[in-house]
């Protein structure tokens, strides 16, 4: 067994990331260039981690991030895992009634929110009979952590570590259907999703991942985020998927790899910025393995075959919401 895939919990990975790859960089905002290496995320994570403990928040209890995309969502999530409490990332789309719900029924204690979220998750929780608090989250400096209340407390990040089995991730449906439903995902789980990926794929510590869909989204967090931590490799994370930059960010921090849903795909395609040549960017590596040169040409006849199938696919089931596909194009 890789020597990676040892840690049995999302704390024990990050300090094996930093013990090992310390000096490597695992988070990059392509907006303001912050970068976040592994041995800044462990720092991070034990003292966000600790202050929460000393919040006197039991630990398994449930605690929410209403946030875009950013190098302090990621790390917030870590945290907020890695010292024991369960996180509930906040679907932004989701509208405040669904949130109402998901609060509520999570049984959240805490919420860091971004500015920007702010109106939204007031609304949200006005009428909640239970107050509760709401920390800013900035998308680089990360949480205020000044607002937290401290009580006496004996419980200390650096000596006890999750169980593999304890609850990490409480993710909610969007709620089509009826009630988002929370679904649970251990510790195990979120690391056998991301080795699932990094080893499926050869993901490397020479990687970069270009995070494209939000982390409140199960694809983005469970595909992307947890490939990239347990890979020990780079992601590139912005605010937000967009089309405009999408082949820019690609270029400049060379990307190897992303994990996108089939109408990101199709916005790609029919984007007029879409470069001649993409045969020097190092996506090309990835989709093309063995094969040294890659024509635009390809690359959108090869994804216009591929939506094609996907599409047909999700007539046929109406459930099916994404799909993690492979390409291959030949000469």
């Amino acid at each position: 067994m890789n020597e990676i895939q040892s840690p049995t919990n999302i704390r024990d990975q990050i300090q094996f990331n930093s013990t090992h790859y310390g000096d490597r960089t695992w988070l990059i905002s392509p907006e303001t260039s912050h970068s976040v290496s592994f041995r800044e995320v462990e720092e991070t994570v034990l003292k966000i981690g600790q202050t929460l403990l000393d919040s006197g928040i039991k630990p398994g209890s449930s605690i929410a991030i209403a946030s875009p995309n950013s190098t302090a969502s990621c790390l917030m999530f870590m945290a907020i895992v890695s010292a024991g409490f369960v996180a509930v990332p906040l679907n932004l789309v989701a509208g405040a009634s669904i949130l109402a719900y998901t609060v509520e029924h999570a049984e959240v204690q805490l919420i860091f929110v971004a500015e920007e979220c702010k109106e939204l998750i007031h609304s949200a929780i006005k009428e909640k009979k239970n107050d509760i608090s709401m920390v800013l989250l900035d998308p680089i400096t990360g949480p205020d952590l000044n607002a937290i209340p401290k009580v006496e407390n004996k419980l200390s990040i650096e000596n006890k570590s999750p169980a593999s089995n304890d609850v990490a991730l409480l993710m909610y449906t969007s709620g089509t259907t009826g009630k988002p439903k929370g679904v649970m995902l251990t510790h195990a789980n979120l690391l056998a999703a991301g080795r699932f990926i990094s080893t499926g794929h050869e993901i490397d510590g020479k990687d970069k991942g270009l995070c494209v869909l939000p982390i409140y989204h199960i694809n983005g967090l469970c595909v992307t985020v947890m490939g990239t931590i347990a890979s020990a490799s780079t992601l590139i994370i912005p605010n937000k998927f967009s089309v405009n930059s999408f082949w820019k960010i690609i270029s400049d921090f060379r990307c190897s790899w992303f994990s996108a849903v089939p109408t990101q795909f199709s916005y790609i395609l029919n984007n007029e910025e879409i470069p001649d040549d993409i045969s020097s960017y190092a996506l090309h590596d990835l989709l093309l393995h063995h094969y040294r040169q890659i024509s635009i040409e390809n690359l959108r006849n090869g994804l216009k075959s591929l939506l094609l199938r996907l599409w047909v696919l999700q007539k046929q089931d109406h459930k099916l919401r994404q799909i993690q596909c492979h390409l291959e194009f030949v000469k």
